[in-house]
């Protein structure tokens, strides 16, 4: 692997482990996407929004993602949260 994906070692090893299968999926729907891309949390998302979420991967193919919760803006002490925002769909 060439560069640091994100600052969490975790989300690292899963990268890793993403690009040695050359594309492969590796569960329905899942995909990491760059660190940080702040275009999953939509179109004009909200100054907090964008303070408190820090998106990593796409969930479904229907939008839904994955993103880490800065609790009071402190992530890497370890008090980050997942999170996943739906697209409200099933």
């Amino acid at each position: 692997m060439g560069a640091t994906f994100s600052p969490i070692p975790e989300l690292n090893l899963l990268k890793e482990f993403e690009d040695s299968l050359d594309g492969e999926p590796y569960s329905r729907g899942f995909e990491l996407f760059e660190y940080g891309r702040v275009s999953a949390l939509g179109a004009e998302p909200s100054a907090e929004m964008r303070d408190h979420l820090i998106p990593f991967a796409q969930a479904t193919a229907s939008g839904s993602f994955y993103a880490l919760w800065k609790y009071d803006g402190d992530l890497l002490r370890g008090r980050g949260r997942p999170v996943h925002r739906s697209t409200g769909s099933t």
